[in-house]
């Protein structure tokens, strides 16, 4: 990977599972718009994986849940923007099963499905 200068970023994405569907949110602005993604974001340095899908999802949605495990995880690699960046995909449990979403950063995303 030349041309590179930063370490890469890590982030996670959670799934959030219930009666067989997983939850997802239609990206608003320029980095995707119109696509659906999981809730999820960029970890802080002092925040382990599962702390961070779990601030990630709270802050996104408004739901609580608990980092049950890591499932998989990418390496995306962006030159145009000197980025690369480890994503984390992370199973999560809710709290309350009758809660649900909110779009907490509705600049960000539109609608939790």
């Amino acid at each position: 990977m030349s041309g590179l200068t930063a370490a890469p970023k890590h982030g996670t994405s959670a799934f959030i599972v219930k009666d067989g569907k997983v939850l997802v949110g239609q990206r608003i602005g320029s980095h995707g718009a119109g696509s659906w993604q999981l809730p999820g974001g960029h970890c802080e340095p002092s925040e382990g994986i599962l702390q961070c899908a779990v601030c990630e999802v709270n802050e996104e949605t408004g739901l609580n849940v608990d980092g049950v495990s890591i499932l998989a995880n990418t390496y995306d690699v962006f030159p145009e923007h000197d980025k690369h960046y480890v994503t984390w995909f992370v199973l999560v449990a809710l709290h309350d099963l009758q809660a649900a979403p909110e779009a907490m950063e509705p600049n960000k995303c539109a609608s939790w499905e």
